[in-house]
């Protein structure tokens, strides 16, 4: 039995994670949680209503986590409490995953240059409100 390997945005994504979290030690409880709260919200992008996730301070830097496939943005829940004593957090959930809307097939385009649009739209929409 041959094993593969797996993909190389995975394995950057998984060695990513683990170094920010790695780094994340000030601002926890005893629990080892930060005391920030982790806020829950949607915004309409192009007539799509996209669920997000976002914590720390809007003057901190931003860290802009995208989930992968078939997964969501409530894989950051935990690491973006742990940064957002240093870092302004934001997770979207992209359409038709977590709790985004799921436009019909039909009338929308899943493909990764939409995709790329729509969380580009949503980066301004967000630096628009700070």
């Amino acid at each position: 039995m041959r094993l593969r390997a797996a993909p190389p945005i995975i394995v950057t994504v998984i060695v990513w994670t683990a170094l920010l979290s790695s780094c994340a030690s000030r601002g926890t409880t005893g629990s080892g949680h930060s005391t920030h709260a982790v806020v829950h919200d949607t915004i309409d992008i192009d007539g799509v209503k996209i669920f997000y996730r976002e914590a720390g301070p809007k003057d901190a830097p931003t860290l802009f986590l995208l989930h992968g496939y078939p997964t969501s943005s409530h894989m950051f829940r935990e690491l973006m409490r742990d940064l957002a004593d240093r870092y302004h957090t934001l997770a979207p959930d992209y359409p038709g995953f977590g709790r985004s809307e799921q436009p019909p097939m039909a009338g929308f385009a899943y493909t990764f240059d939409r995709m790329a649009e729509l969380m580009e739209k949503f980066l301004d929409a967000n630096s628009a409100s700070t």
